[in-house]
């Protein structure tokens, strides 16, 4: 009798666990989850690496739908500042002239043509005076402490001039014209940058093969560029 009941508590002991084994499992349930995100995490920068040249844009959109699986929240940079900039630009009526673009480093409004500048002149047109205004206090307003980069750009139609020996001047000229305006609104000059660029890097060729003048291609390299970037360029 006596070896049939050790018999009995030696099974009993083999196929119940005991409280703290139970414990146990249950305190370890936690590393599945913990797994599944890391492995989730481990393809995706796997993906990531692997391609030769990242779409910014695409990978901010990425970015931004693994924070949600993930319950967070990722919100675009200058996600709120584009859509403010898009309705006064539709408000105003300026689809047709300005331009926004958009990356995870940066926000840039392009003005094309004599939009802002009669051709050879740094004054600015009076009649978008009052839309640019607007343009500039939706920027002033959202990127206080941004680094800013005006960009003043010319088609190769050569100019000399005592005020504008060349392009560059009168690039340059255009650029600061934007950047006092900015300043005026309150926004530190240590985060202000003025670039002339002259003819140097035109969106498309100002002449065909033969050398003749395209005047629509030349009118679109005409253009000044306002910048808003997420951090400082060294």
């Amino acid at each position: 009798m006596g070896d049939h009941s050790n018999e009995v508590n030696v099974k009993r002991h083999r196929h119940a666990p005991d409280h703290d084994e139970a414990h146990g499992e249950e305190s370890e349930a936690w590393l599945i989850s913990y797994a599944d995100m890391m492995t989730l995490l481990m393809a995706f920068f796997a993906i990531m690496f692997s391609f030769s040249t990242v779409d910014q844009k695409k990978f901010d959109e990425i970015r931004k739908e693994v924070s949600k699986e993930f319950g967070g929240k990722y919100e675009l940079p200058f996600e709120e500042l584009q859509k403010q900039l898009e309705e006064i630009i539709k408000r105003e009526g300026l689809t047709q002239q300005v331009a926004i673009t958009r990356t995870g480093k940066d926000i840039s409004l392009v003005f094309m043509g004599t939009m802002l500048f009669e051709q050879g002149s740094v004054s600015l047109r009076q009649e978008e005076s009052a839309a640019l205004g607007k343009i500039i206090d939706a920027v002033a307003a959202t990127a206080k402490t941004n680094p800013i980069y005006v960009e003043g750009h010319t088609d190769n139609a050569p100019i000399s001039t005592a005020q504008f020996p060349s392009n560059w001047e009168l690039s340059a000229a255009r650029a600061t014209a934007i950047i006092r305006m900015l300043e005026a609104k309150g926004l530190d000059k240590k985060n202000l940058n003025a670039q002339g660029f002259a003819d140097s890097r035109p969106l498309v060729p100002n002449v065909d093969a033969a050398g003749a003048s395209l005047p629509d291609n030349q009118q679109k390299n005409r253009r000044v560029v306002i910048r808003v970037a997420k951090q400082y360029e060294f």
